[in-house]
């Protein structure tokens, strides 16, 4: 009982304090220099230059209203000849931050709900009527099975549906796209953002935009770059440029992220001397040697009995 209190005392009273030892050992200080160059490297390289964590950044909150324009007219063998305008190729119709354009689609003409083949696939195939089981409708089918098993083609049987038929073949896309002027189309884009944090508002409609020359501009980086309707095509050609080069001019300093970064590196060039001592006193030569003089243990009446000895020695 004496023995474990005494443990216990030992344990949660004593004071450990940190003991510098300067070892003249190559290989170790190289470990300990690569370490902390590793540190360094991460710090600067990575977190300053790259994730420019000396910045301070906010939340954007953004509106975006878009509005397009544009027609079209169309005439090939598998439909009648049409006029296309927003209210039909703009699907789903348009709304805040996006919109979408259709330009190409499969077109299945005279199509009634009737009876058909089902088309081929590994779930429709069959060989007579007990393949398929009347009433059954597949995830992945186009209908409803009746129960019969009809030729598709003179080699192929497949399970007969209830459905719109002919079926709709969506794998045979035209080869040019039905609405390919398209790409003569302009959409409206009013963006308007707000940074709370910096209070920092901003819109791309300048005040000195009105109606009259909305109506009659179209954006050029040359003539008239302050213009917010875009050409479809102009967009599709300016997507190939770097995002990352307008991002450089976002954020502003901060001394807040940067006390926090900095901290941060503090703590990981803490670790390295944790690292080098493992090395150290597990993998090195001399690995008894280092914890013998890495680890002390204090005995008071020993050594102050040793101090008393030498002190009593010296004054005579």
């Amino acid at each position: 009982m004496g023995k474990t209190t005494g443990c216990c005392q030992s344990f949660l009273l004593n004071y450990e304090t940190p003991k510098i030892l300067v070892i003249p050992n190559t290989g170790v200080g190289c470990v300990f220099r690569f370490a902390q160059l590793l540190v360094l490297l991460y710090v600067v390289g990575y977190v300053c230059v790259v994730r420019k964590a000396y910045q301070e950044k906010d939340s954007v909150i953004s509106t975006v209203t878009t509005k397009v324009k544009g027609f079209a007219f169309t005439n090939t063998s598998d439909m009648d000849p049409r006029f296309w305008d927003v209210a039909d190729y703009v699907i789903p119709p348009q709304g805040d931050n996006s919109f979408f354009v259709v330009t190409n689609m499969v077109v299945t003409p005279h199509q009634t709900q009737s009876r058909c083949p089902e088309l081929p696939n590994p779930s429709t195939t069959c060989v007579d009527d007990c393949d398929c089981i009347e009433g059954h409708s597949s995830p992945r089918g186009n209908g409803i099975q009746t129960g019969l098993c009809e030729n598709y083609t003179t080699t192929v049987r497949t399970c007969e549906v209830l459905s719109w038929c002919p079926l709709e073949i969506d794998t045979k896309l035209p080869k040019r796209a039905l609405l390919a002027a398209a790409e003569n189309f302009t959409v409206l884009i009013k963006n308007s953002i707000t940074y709370p944090k910096f209070n920092f508002h901003g819109r791309n409609i300048l005040p000195h935009i009105n109606s009259s020359y909305l109506k009659r501009c179209e954006f050029s980086r040359t003539t008239d770059p302050h213009c917010p309707i875009f050409r479809l095509k102009h967009i599709v050609s300016e997507a190939g440029e770097d995002f990352q080069d307008m991002a450089v001019k976002a954020g502003q300093f901060g001394i807040v992220p940067t006390i926090v970064n900095l901290g941060a590196a503090l703590a990981l060039l803490g670790l390295v001397p944790k690292v080098t001592d493992w090395v150290m006193m597990t993998f090195a030569r001399k690995r008894d040697l280092y914890k013998k003089h890495k680890v002390s243990f204090l005995n008071e009446e020993t050594d102050t009995h040793s101090m008393s000895v030498g002190t009593s020695y010296g004054t005579q």
